[in-house]
Parts: C-alpha cells; sequence; structure tokens
C-alpha cells in the first residue's frame, strides 16, 4: 500500500480504507453543471499515455468534491470554487473546467498537478487550448479554441481584449484565463499596504543590500539593515523570536510585521546557503517552522529570504525549484503543511540577481503562500 501510494496508485478514503483510481468504473458521473462565467481549459495529446486521470485524482485528493470521481475524471472543490477534469482516451484529450471566485486559481492548482504528471512522463507531445466563451461560443458544440500561450503571451502586453476567430467578437482575456496569478491581494484589516505593497517593498530592500553587499558584512546586512529599512517604510517591525514556539536557534532574520493595532501581518523568515543539494533540510526545518510553529495566526502570505552564497547563482536556482517540486518527497516532508501548487513569479524575477518562486500550502482548510525570495550574496 505505501509503494502504491508513494507512486501515485491509490490514497487513503479513511483510515484502513483506501481508493484505485485506475480500477473506478469508466462511466461519468452525473452532477448539476451550471457553464456560466466558467474558464475551460483542454488539453489534446498527440499520443495520450493511459493513467493521467487516475494519478491527477490521487494527487489533488484533499479538493475532491463529495466523493465525486470516476475513473476517467473527478469533481473538485476549492475555497469558494467548483471545478471538473475529464479525460477522453479516444479523443486523446483532457477538459479542465473550472467557476466560481477563485476560479483562476483552482485551475492554477490542476494545471500545476497536471503539468508535473506530464513531466513524469518525459513530456508527452500535447498543446493547451483555452475555450471562447462570446455569445456565439457558449454553448456551442464547436466553440472557437484559443491556444493558451498566444492569451499568456497578450495577457503580458496588457492588451485587454482577443478576437474570437468564429464570430468576429472581442473577448476580455480576463474572462478567458481570469488573473491566473498565484496570489492574494486582499486588503489586511486595519492597515495602509496591501500584501502586494509589502511584496514588492521586501523585493526593493534585497535589491538594495545587493547594491551594499560588498560594503557590509552580510550579518549586518541580514538583520539591522533588513528591518531598519521595512520601518523606514512605515511598517511596524517586531522579533519573531518573542512569539510562536520557542526555538534554540534565531537564525539569520526573523521578524513580524504588525499592523497599528499590532496584529500580525506577515512574517519574514531568511537564511544564508552556501551550497545546496537535493537532501538540503535546512530549506524544510526552515519551511515547516515557519508555517507550523512561527505563524499561530494562520496568515496568508509569509517571506523565506534565501541569501544564496555559491558562486553558480542560476544552477543553484534552479536547483531549488527542483527541490520545491519535489519537496512532497523529502523525508522530513511533514503533511501538515500540505503543498498544493508552486510557480515562479516571472514578474519579480526579472532581475538577474534576485528570483520569486511563490508555494501555497493547505493548512487547516486555509490558503497560506510563501514567497521564497532567492538573493544572490555570493
Amino acid at each position: 500500500i505505501e509503494l502504491m501510494k508513494r507512486f501515485e496508485i491509490c490514497f487513503e478514503l479513511r483510515k484502513g480504507e483506501y481508493v484505485v483510481p485506475e480500477l473506478l468504473s469508466p462511466s461519468e458521473l452525473e452532477v448539476d453543471w451550471d457553464q456560466e462565467s466558467s474558464i475551460s481549459m483542454v488539453y489534446k495529446y498527440d499520443f495520450m499515455p493511459a493513467g493521467i486521470i487516475p494519478r491527477l485524482t490521487v494527487r489533488l485528493k484533499n479538493d475532491i468534491y463529495e466523493r465525486k470521481y470516476w475513473k476517467n475524471g473527478v469533481y473538485l472543490s476549492h475555497n469558494d470554487s467548483f471545478g471538473r477534469v475529464i479525460g477522453n482516451q479516444f479523443d486523446r484529450t483532457i477538459k479542465i473546467e473550472v467557476k466560481g471566485e477563485s476560479k483562476a486559481l483552482l485551475l492554477g492548482i490542476i494545471k500545476r498537478e497536471l503539468d508535473h504528471i506530464n513531466s513524469t512522463l518525459n513530456y508527452p507531445s500535447h498543446n493547451i487550448k483555452i475555450q471562447c466563451n462570446c455569445g456565439g461560443c457558449k454553448g456551442s458544440d464547436n466553440p472557437f479554441m484559443f491556444d493558451y500561450e498566444y492569451l499568456m503571451r497578450v495577457k503580458q502586453t496588457q492588451q485587454k481584449f482577443v478576437q474570437c476567430q468564429y464570430h468576429i467578437k472581442d473577448v476580455n482575456v480576463q474572462t478567458l484565463i481570469g488573473p491566473y496569478e498565484i496570489s492574494i491581494e486582499e486588503k489586511t484589516e486595519n492597515f495602509r499596504y496591501n500584501y502586494k505593497d509589502l511584496t514588492f517593498d521586501v523585493i526593493e530592500i534585497s535589491s538594495r543590500i545587493l547594491e551594499r553587499k560588498f560594503t557590509f558584512k552580510t550579518e549586518d546586512l541580514i538583520t539591522d539593515n533588513f528591518t531598519d529599512q521595512l520601518r523606514s517604510k512605515g511598517y511596524r517591525v517586531t522579533d519573531q523570536t518573542r512569539s510562536g514556539r520557542s526555538r534554540t536557534h534565531s537564525g539569520e532574520l526573523d521578524i513580524v510585521v504588525r499592523n497599528p493595532r499590532n496584529m500580525p501581518i506577515s512574517i519574514l523568515e531568511a537564511m544564508r546557503l552556501k551550497s545546496f543539494g537535493m537532501g538540503n533540510k535546512t530549506i524544510i526545518e526552515h519551511l515547516t517552522k515557519l508555517l507550523l510553529n512561527y505563524d499561530t495566526n494562520g496568515l496568508k502570505r509569509n517571506f523565506l529570504l534565501i541569501y544564496a552564497q555559491d558562486k553558480d547563482f542560476d544552477s543553484m536556482w534552479l536547483n531549488y525549484q527542483t527541490y520545491i517540486e519535489k519537496l512532497s518527497h523529502h523525508f522530513l516532508y511533514n503533511p501538515d503543511i500540505n503543498m498544493i501548487s508552486f510557480a515562479v513569479n516571472n514578474e519579480l524575477s526579472q532581475r538577474s540577481n534576485i528570483r520569486t518562486l511563490i508555494s501555497q500550502h493547505n493548512i487547516n482548510g486555509e490558503i497560506s503562500e510563501v514567497y521564497h525570495i532567492f538573493v544572490n550574496l555570493f
């Protein structure tokens, strides 16, 4: 059973009871589904390997809606959004549909897991399409299908509309793919900054530290300099060692950003990394302590700052991405941190010496983001 779980063949439904999706009935379950305001994505394969949907069901077991799954499909629920994924071996397609307020987030989670499965299958040749939702295509048996990569390029240019080639109508890009950024930009109560402001400020301070890395000792830069610059921007900053659970080592940087009522907004945890390999224990230990020990308030966004001191920064960054991708297989992985997705944030990774990766975790039913900010301090 443990071997089957490891190879994503089965999952535990309840203690002592397991489900093997590959052995379920191929008949689709009937669930009322209103397609209004939904996003539809289709993976079309030249050759579609068997078993993709059963593996996806296993990987998304925590988001299954009311035990609605069968051999070739699954219904999902995440926060206030719903989705369904249906595979068709004869058409060589996998269709994803999502709806609800956080539909773009759910789409990102599903796509992330599906892309991971494809990577383990040596990337079988396929393309990704997004179904047009203009008035003429809605309800049509043959809607126009936009190329997903094209839509992402359009979004990067900040254009708002694309044209349906069948009905020559303008369609809002946001309605086709949603914001599609793994982020939570909700305003924090009684605090004049939102999470986006804080994130860009942390990146800016990291950039200033880079400018002065040859002038001051690393220890001074990571502690006093970072804290002072946050305070100069108006943030209330306190020492995290007085909060959360006790610990024996304070690390390089461990501070809490608070609102005017002294309530915590976000935690910044940082460390220096002189070398890095897939067996590294420091990252997963810090990440686990950040989410389970220090964040006792269930904050929506925290930061893990990694000050890389290896001469080959680019290789170290690529290794770090692989490390996070395979985090759930690490022997120190704690299921309570429940990483559900991760993605590189290209907008915040444009600087050659600062890269940013975002991981999302389901902690007691709530989504918590961690921004991994990788800084070249060699």
